[in-house]
């Protein structure tokens, strides 16, 4: 289970929500990978704590229960046996960008202007530009030009640019 959790901060925690939340499943034997992304603001039972039995948001289940209790929404709501979890947060995240010398990833003129707001700079235009963490980061999370599954699109375009590159 992939979590992108919004921590603002280096530290981790237990209060944060999981806003990117993917399936990763890795086949040894043929080399393969398949990503599945599962839309934060799905509703689902809460399966155990304070708000046992309520219905909220799948990111919310982060909050109340951390990893653990997010794997076991995954394993019992949607019937996928999830055994491990990476979880990153927004520093860490720049982070893991930055390490790769950043991405390269296609923009509209709409994801360009908001690149350009969230991170200050009037630089990126529509087509393919250079992102460094921050700017991947604020690319990844804008849902405010568009939708929920529009975000997860680029959340994955962000992923695959890292997989492309290495």
């Amino acid at each position: 289970l992939l979590l992108g959790t919004d921590e603002r901060t280096y530290d981790f925690s237990d209060a944060a929500r999981s806003d990117a939340i993917m399936i990763l499943s890795l086949n040894l034997k043929d080399s393969t990978a398949k990503l599945v992304s599962l839309e934060r603001g799905m509703g689902v039972p809460i399966l155990e704590g304070e708000y046992k039995g309520q219905y909220d948001w799948l990111t919310h289940t982060f909050r109340y229960g951390g990893a653990d209790l997010m794997m076991r929404e995954v394993r019992e709501c949607f019937k996928v046996d999830v055994e491990r979890y990476i979880r990153v947060n927004f520093a860490t995240f720049k982070k893991g960008i930055e390490a790769v010398g950043g991405i390269d990833i296609e923009l509209t003129a709409a994801e360009a202007g908001y690149v350009n707001e969230g991170t200050g700079l009037k630089k990126y235009t529509a087509g393919l530009n250079h992102l460094d963490g921050e700017a991947a980061l604020v690319y990844a999370r804008c849902r405010h030009i568009d939708s929920d599954w529009h975000r997860i699109e680029r959340q994955r375009n962000v992923i695959q640019a890292v997989v492309t590159k290495t």
